[in-house]
């Protein structure tokens, strides 16, 4: 696991001038070499997220002196879009995977930043590096830093004008103009609050808050500010740059951080471009056939399967809420009042046509291109039939809410079900909508979660506790504030309602399973 493994094909070699670091040579033997502390062994405890650019995962090191630590090692690992993208710009593999130098870097610009932001007076931690070590398992090499017991931003609430998005985005302003001023431009961007996904780079411990991600997955593109810095610097794009002069200027008590910092970092930029990697095509091959193979096999069961679709939609269910109530979004008793009302047998059915709803979704990779090209060639022709691929998702849910009708009676009402159905991209919402009739509590939940998965996958800007899932969020309460005049609705109370049957392998015979429940207060 340490340095001494690393093989010679994992090294990536550059050229480099003997006068360029003749100064920094002099000092290396004086700095603090973060990979001479590096663990004996790793126990991982648990992933706690993975990113553009690397996986988090919480570990217990232990050391040559038999003590042990838990930490979090951020493994540098990217996925193929991040990858690509850094090889288009810079000509060469993602730098902290391969790159000794750049991995060097992020461990000295956190203790940089730390003193910067102290200094400043800015009410604003950064996780404290440990170590550093290479992972020929993943295969790239490991930063490790302070586990930081810490959440992210919770939503504001309905009705509330402010939240802690609008404190945290203050916050991050005062941080990211002293690391600017300060000289650490690229460590600016990643808490600059106009990167959208920027507010999930903190979280709130206590009363303050901490930076537990320093390190760039992407050149800092998005915003003109630092198009201009870069230019100005003439380090276009900019990645995680730095301004040397006024890094000097600042007069830090820890030089050695500096000068290790900047020294690692134009050893680095200086080594780029390197040979493309690429990947095996038989791989991704095989990869893509199992993954299209299991696919098909779910989006065959769901559709035929009912006990396999009632499974589906209420497992989906109760993960959402199990997932916000790990995330500190609603509380103990919010989350079991809502567990309860999942067990309600009209809820059961609801779960089984959303589960439909999610098979037909499934394919959407393959009607997406048709749809967008039918547009084309009805724009070019103006022949409105090659609009029709618009219509088959509509016309599919259509069908499979009728079918799920069919099957329960005519008990359980799905009329707004099958009317919301129709309706383009957000058809998917047809029976969350259904269930806010009857439950609007869960609906309300369901919606908002439907909103905070949207504000995650958006590529770029996109992504958990970023602005953009605060914004959904927000935006989603609106609409059902109208949805609850609309249909007479109540979203802030509920008095005690019916559960219904407790869904089991006798759901067949709800009269003899009805029970009553009195909801949480």
């Amino acid at each position: 696991m340490g340095v001494a493994g690393l093989s010679q094909q994992r090294r990536i070699c550059y050229r480099r001038t003997d006068s360029t670091f003749r100064d920094a040579d002099a000092v290396k033997s004086e700095r603090l070499d973060p990979t001479e502390n590096a663990p004996t062994d790793v126990r991982v405890v648990r992933e706690l997220g993975k990113g553009r650019a690397a996986t988090a995962r919480l570990v217990d090191a232990a050391f040559r002196d038999g003590s042990t630590v838990r930490c979090v090692e951020k493994v540098f690992c990217p996925g193929r879009l991040t990858r690509a993208i850094y090889r288009i710009f810079f000509f060469a593999p993602f730098a902290y995977q391969f790159n000794r130098d750049a991995i060097m870097a992020c461990f000295y610009r956190r203790r940089v930043a730390a003193e910067i932001l102290q200094r400043a007076g800015v009410d604003v931690d950064v996780a404290a590096p440990l170590y550093v070590r290479f992972d020929a398992a993943a295969p790239g090499w490991v930063l490790a830093a302070e586990h930081v017991d810490g959440r992210g931003v919770r939503p504001t609430g309905l009705g509330e004008a402010t939240g802690e998005i609008d404190q945290l985005v203050s916050v991050m302003h005062r941080a990211k103009d002293a690391l600017v001023q300060a000289g650490l431009t690229g460590s600016g961007w990643q808490v600059d609050p106009r990167a959208m996904v920027s507010t999930a780079n903190l979280l709130r411990r206590g009363q303050r808050y901490t930076i537990i991600d320093l390190e760039s997955g992407i050149p800092a593109i998005l915003v003109p500010k630092y198009w201009l810095l870069a230019a100005g610097q003439r380090t276009w794009p900019p990645f995680d740059d730095l301004d040397a002069g006024q890094l000097r200027s600042s007069r830090l008590a820890g030089q050695a951080d500096v000068d290790a910092l900047m020294d690692h970092t134009a050893r680095w930029k200086t080594c780029e471009p390197a040979p493309l990697r690429l990947d095996s095509w038989r791989r991704l091959v095989a990869r893509t056939r199992r993954h299209l193979s299991r696919t098909a096999r779910a989006t065959w069961h769901l559709l035929t399967r009912r006990r396999y679709q009632t499974y589906v939609g209420l497992r989906y269910i109760r993960r959402s809420i199990r997932r916000w109530e790990s995330e500190q979004r609603i509380g103990s008793d919010e989350a079991s009042d809502l567990v309860g009302q999942v067990d309600a047998n009209e809820v059961a059915t609801y779960a089984r046509g959303m589960a439909l709803h999610l098979a037909i979704k499934a394919c959407s990779p393959w009607v997406v291109p048709a749809k967008y090209g039918g547009v084309a060639a009805a724009v070019v022709t103006g022949n409105a039939w090659f609009l029709l691929p618009w219509l088959l998702l509509p016309l599919a849910r259509a069908v499979a809410t009728l079918s799920n009708w069919l099957a329960c009676g005519r008990g359980i009402r799905h009329t707004e079900a099958l009317l919301w159905g129709c309706l383009p991209t957000v058809g998917s919402l047809a029976f969350p909508v259904q269930i806010f009739i009857r439950r609007p509590a869960l609906a309300h939940f369901l919606i908002r979660d439907f909103a905070s998965r949207i504000g995650r996958r958006l590529p770029i800007y996109g992504g958990k506790d970023s602005r953009t899932e605060m914004m959904l969020i927000r935006w989603s309460d609106h609409i059902l504030v109208a949805m609850a005049w609309v249909f007479q609705t109540d979203v802030s109370q509920q008095g005690d309602a019916d559960h219904g049957a407790t869904v089991g392998l006798s759901q067949s015979d709800p009269v003899a399973l009805e029970h009553t429940t009195k909801r949480a207060a």
